[in-house]
């Protein structure tokens, strides 16, 4: 009998270990379940997914190594400086401080705005959401990243087209309100310097009469330049050519070549860009408005010029309205 009754217990505690394994098994079952389903998420989600790990990528999704120009094997092999260098230099501290605190349990917003560097070293604005989770019983930090470039290019645009309509709508008040020319040009220089970039400017009217152009304004990285002269003969300088053919000019990569197929002389050898408009009333040609540019050769556009040219027209309002009042 006892020997039976310890055949019994045998019997249970073998039953209650065989009970423990297949509870195992289900967990082991259902944890490869859940790990496939979320694999599928991952592989077939339109959206970037990634998963960050001690600064590696421990998972990706190809949506991601679309955005970031990788291939998934490459992501999953960067080295931790790798992974930290897919961020843009000025992002950084944003995008990893983020990490290491959201890593610590502290509380973060699950959204925010960077800048990511492509394999090819292109620039992409990118929109992240990231949430603290535990990967291999370790903390990790996973995240839905969306190519968000285009969203930003429009709202640049928007953003510089009210900039540009504050500008002229600046430059129309001062014309209706003041016969004070110098204060125009002025107003003219620095309502343009907010729409696009300017390491010089300058207006010169034409004297039909004297064959001169007399330069009203010209400045050099914010400061008047009193080495210029203040008019000069009708020659053949870039404000001459304006003048002659009455269309605005866009110059830009190599100046020289274009000075010299143009038929321009012109002693300034540092521009990379320029861009000018005639200044026109009636059928005249009564100045010139140039803009122009020491560090970059694409600084300049069609859409300058034709900004430019909107401004021009505003200064040939300023000049009749100047001329009919001391007329009078």
């Amino acid at each position: 009998m006892k020997d039976e009754k310890k055949t019994r217990k045998q019997l249970i505690s073998e039953l209650a270990e065989l009970r423990k394994i297949d509870e195992l098994e289900k967990v082991e079952t259902e944890r490869k379940r859940v790990e496939e389903a979320y694999r599928t998420v991952v592989e077939h989600s339109l959206q970037g997914l990634v998963m960050v790990q001690d600064f590696r990528f421990v998972v990706a999704n190809q949506a991601f190594a679309e955005i970031s120009g990788y291939t998934i094997e490459e992501l999953l092999s960067l080295s931790p400086e790798e992974v930290k260098a897919v961020v843009h230099p000025e992002d950084q501290a944003l995008v990893w401080g983020r990490f290491r605190d959201r890593v610590a349990g502290k509380p973060m917003p699950p959204r925010y705005e960077y800048r990511g560097i492509r394999k090819d070293g292109t620039v992409r604005w990118l929109e992240m959401f990231a949430n603290a989770i535990e990967y291999h019983g370790r903390p990790a930090v996973q995240a839905v990243i969306l190519d968000i470039t285009e969203r930003k290019r429009a709202e640049e645009e928007i953003r510089r087209r009210i900039t540009e309509l504050a500008a002229f709508e600046e430059i129309g008040r001062a014309i209706a309100s003041t016969m004070k020319l110098d204060e125009l040009w002025e107003l003219i220089y620095h309502q343009t310097c907010r729409v696009m970039e300017v390491s010089a400017f300058y207006i010169g009217l034409y004297d039909q009469e004297r064959e001169e152009v007399h330069f009203v304004i010209d400045m050099l990285h914010g400061e008047h330049r009193p080495e210029v002269e203040k008019a000069r003969r009708f020659a053949e300088g870039r404000t001459e050519y304006i003048i002659r053919t009455k269309k605005p000019v866009l110059i830009q990569g190599d100046v020289q070549e274009t000075y010299d197929r143009l038929g321009i002389v012109s002693a300034d050898k540092r521009s990379k860009a320029l861009a000018g408009a005639p200044i026109i009333a009636g059928d005249e040609v009564i100045g010139v408005l140039a803009v122009q540019n020491y560090e970059r050769d694409d600084a300049y556009d069609e859409h300058t010029i034709e900004l430019l040219s909107t401004i021009a027209d505003q200064a040939a309002i300023a000049i009749e309205n100047a001329r009919l009042y001391e007329e009078t």
